[in-house]
């Protein structure tokens, strides 16, 4: 391998180059700087160790004869605080009775003086590339295990918002029948039409309140979900959850609530949703602790809310107040999670 090849792997590197005589470390920290990313040179090994107690280094090149703490002192050290270390010993003919010593602390390479160019691009080339090896498999581990995180992480989402939604399906199921047979039993003993209803039931017996909004509100209403929803999905996709994200939907939940307080018979769900607005604003750093559990809530509170809005604008349905306490519950469990009332949180009447 030549310099330029070797450059391609250890310009990603941080060197400690420790040597005592001046002028051979000022020219070989010269060459160094040509190939590493980060160089740092120092006269003894005691200089060394004060620096590597405080920064790492990929490789470490130490002589053996230094005043204050020799090569070898200083590879003993290194090895108890981080056996791991790369270290590259260099050395004099007559200091090869270190060698024995120096192969049992697991040093990965010996290069005799005077530095011989060749022979030096040799070892940093094997040391060195081990070294971007070892790098490489760390930083894959780390990407499979934050992979495999964050499937298991949107696993358990799903796989709660599946339960969540399937237990709202089958309650709205089971309240959509015992609606039809109390209906039916109504029927035999008094009309459908009921006092202060403002509209009254088909012939089917089906509400449906498509002509007491206006078109310019309905439309909104609609728009107003989709954007909720969205800022949603963008928050779940933020690696930060970000509170203005939260206090946007906030004040788009408080748009809704003025659109609906135009209609009374709406006063009810309206008046819960001015409530989790209004929490929603104020307490959106909560929201970024508890992002996990309250974006499923959400989920599942908006899904119903479009069911609702379809039903009685569109659709024609038996009992126009079916849907509210689905709604209201989840808006109240959104609301016990972001006040911190933590007894109440796990609460399944709310679910």
């Amino acid at each position: 391998m030549d310099a330029r090849s070797l450059k391609e792997i250890t310009s990603r590197l941080s060197l400690l180059y420790v040597e005592d005589d001046h002028n051979l470390r000022k020219e070989t920290a010269k060459l160094f700087g040509h190939l590493f990313d980060k160089v740092v040179t120092v006269e003894n090994g005691q200089m060394a160790l004060d620096i590597i107690k405080v920064t790492p280094f990929d490789l470490i090149i130490t002589d053996i004869n230094m005043p204050v703490m020799d090569g070898v002192t200083l590879t003993r050290h290194i090895r108890e605080l981080s056996p791991d270390q790369t270290v590259i010993i260099t050395s004099a003919h007559d200091e090869s009775h270190f060698l024995m010593e120096l192969i049992e602390l697991g040093i990965d390479k010996f290069i005799l003086k005077p530095l011989d160019m060749q022979k030096l691009i040799a070892a940093l080339s094997h040391v060195c590339s081990n070294i971007m090896n070892e790098k490489l498999v760390e930083h894959y581990k780390k990407e499979i295990e934050a992979s495999n995180f964050q499937l298991k992480n949107s696993n358990d989402e799903l796989e709660i918002l599946v339960k969540v939604l399937d237990t709202k399906i089958k309650q709205l199921s089971n309240r959509d029948d015992a609606n039809q047979t109390s209906s039916a039993d109504e029927e035999e003993k008094a009309p459908l039409a009921k006092t202060n209803d403002p509209v009254t039931a088909n012939n089917e017996g089906l509400y449906l309140f498509k002509e007491m909004l206006s078109p310019t509100d309905l439309a909104e209403l609609k728009a107003l979900e989709t954007d909720i929803a969205s800022e949603a999905v963008l928050i779940k996709l933020q690696d930060v959850v970000e509170a203005h994200s939260v206090t946007h939907i906030g004040i788009m939940f408080s748009r809704y609530f003025e659109v609906l307080s135009c209609y009374p018979f709406f006063d009810e769900l309206s008046s819960q949703i001015s409530t989790l607005a209004e929490v929603l604003q104020e307490e959106s750093d909560v929201f970024v602790e508890h992002s996990n559990d309250i974006l499923i809530l959400l989920d599942s509170f908006l899904y119903v809310l479009k069911k609702w809005r379809k039903a009685l604008f569109e659709e024609g349905i038996k009992d126009p107040q079916i849907y509210n306490t689905s709604m209201i519950n989840d808006i109240h469990t959104i609301i016990i999670i972001l006040q911190k009332d933590e007894s109440l949180v796990h609460n399944p009447e709310f679910f």
